[in-house]
């Protein structure tokens, strides 16, 4: 069962295990990624079925709130690669500092230096 605690839903993995489960969630992951068309929103690739995408939790403290502002889509290999770096990033604190991953990332794709320059302002 999730539990609140604070103003924060306290949701270990088997409760996401199961809330992944669900009736509202496999037809709100559906619908985002239909409507995203089936992309990932870091690398670009376009994907043939929405099996071969994930949603990210940008809040994972608020993991059933199914507002799609707090998800983005992603690639196994991107959903991973967003996933280790922010726990190298924060030391395992799974809310990730913006600016340093941003400049981080930038580190590595040259190509986006101007569009990570006008999120880090």
């Amino acid at each position: 069962m999730l539990k609140k605690q604070g103003r924060r839903l306290n949701v270990n993995s088997q409760e996401k295990t199961a809330f992944r489960r669900t009736q509202p969630w496999k037809l709100f992951r559906l619908k985002i990624i239909r409507e995203r068309k089936t992309t990932c929103e870091l690398c670009g690739k376009h994907k043939k079925s929405a099996k071969q995408l994930d949603v990210h939790h940008l809040l994972p403290s608020d993991y059933t709130n199914l507002d799609p502002s707090r998800f983005k889509i992603l690639c196994t290999d991107c959903h991973l690669f967003v996933e280790r770096m922010a726990v190298r990033i924060t030391g395992g604190d799974p809310f990730p500092r913006r600016d340093i991953f941003l400049a981080w990332v930038g580190g590595f794709l040259p190509v986006l230096e101007r569009t990570i320059d006008k999120y880090m302002k």
